[in-house]
């Protein structure tokens, strides 16, 4: 029996959590964080969507990102949730023209 086939869509991505300490030991490790962006892309086999964290249509302000990703295979479905910096929006066309 063939399970439904579903859409690709839109996931609420996971914040960060406000803490009064940053937690202790061996298993915790810490990297600088940079400004960037962080969306969350959409692709099913008519449409492609990039949006914020905040569901804000990305699109217009990305396009090349949007485009990278919509060329990829028409009848892929793809959630794609990123975070990038404005100067590394290039090499994000290139890993996605990649997968092509």
């Amino acid at each position: 029996m063939r399970s439904a086939k579903r859409k690709a869509e839109f996931i609420e991505p996971m914040e960060c959590a406000l803490v009064s300490k940053l937690p202790e030991g061996p298993e915790w490790t810490y990297e600088v964080k940079l400004d960037g962006y962080r969306a969350i892309g959409v692709k099913s086999s008519r449409e492609t969507s990039l949006y914020s964290r905040n569901h804000k249509n990305f699109n217009k302000r990305f396009p090349q990102i949007a485009k990278a990703l919509g060329d990829l295979h028409r009848t892929q479905k793809l959630l794609f949730d990123a975070f990038w910096f404005v100067f590394a929006a290039v090499e994000i066309v290139r890993f996605l023209r990649s997968l092509l």
